[in-house]
């Protein structure tokens, strides 16, 4: 028992040697304190600003995608995908518009990983839609019907086009997540 108390007690004065220590001195000891490096900030998720713009595009595309009920398409994605890409989206959306239908239900986007190089991007992760359905543009909830997706590991690539990223194209290989 008091071998333990003696080595209690030199720990507490190791301690307190070293923390007085620290205040010991004069301010210009001799020491750089300026930082080596410029860190990026980082969002609470650990990626780097520019990482979060790029998903918070993707994340806004699939919103105005997904979720923009009767909203004509060329008005939701205006600005958040390039022009060749909404050359390819924009017929097939319209489409289902004239036809009298909408996206219905909800979808989910789970972020896998996220890569920026110079004046690209790409962000991955797993897409579910498998509760997402095209019905009738009056319709309020889904009452049958095939989903219009299932689960899938998608990849979005994005370009920065003045000064904010758009994303340029999907690309889902069926692998499901």
């Amino acid at each position: 028992m008091r071998l333990r108390r003696g080595v209690a007690a030199l720990a507490m004065m190791a301690a307190a040697t070293s923390a007085l220590a620290g205040c010991s001195g004069s301010d210009d000891d001799g020491i750089d304190v300026e930082p080596t490096s410029e860190a990026e900030p980082t969002s609470e998720d650990g990626l780097t600003a520019e990482e979060q713009e790029a998903v918070d595009t993707v994340e806004t595309y699939l919103e105005a995608l997904y979720a923009r009920g009767t909203d004509p398409i060329a008005e939701s994605i205006d600005g958040l995908i390039t022009d060749e890409f909404a050359a390819d989206l924009v017929p097939g959306e319209e489409t289902i518009e004239a036809d009298g239908n909408k996206r219905l239900g909800p979808y989910e986007f789970a972020l896998d990983t996220v890569t920026v190089d110079g004046d690209e991007a790409q962000v991955v992760g797993c897409l579910d839609l498998s509760l997402s359905f095209v019905v009738p543009a009056e319709d309020t909830e889904v009452s049958g019907g095939a989903p219009v997706g299932g689960r899938s590991v998608t990849t979005y690539g994005l370009e920065r086009v003045d000064d904010a990223w758009r994303v340029a194209y999907p690309l889902s290989e069926g692998e499901e997540c």
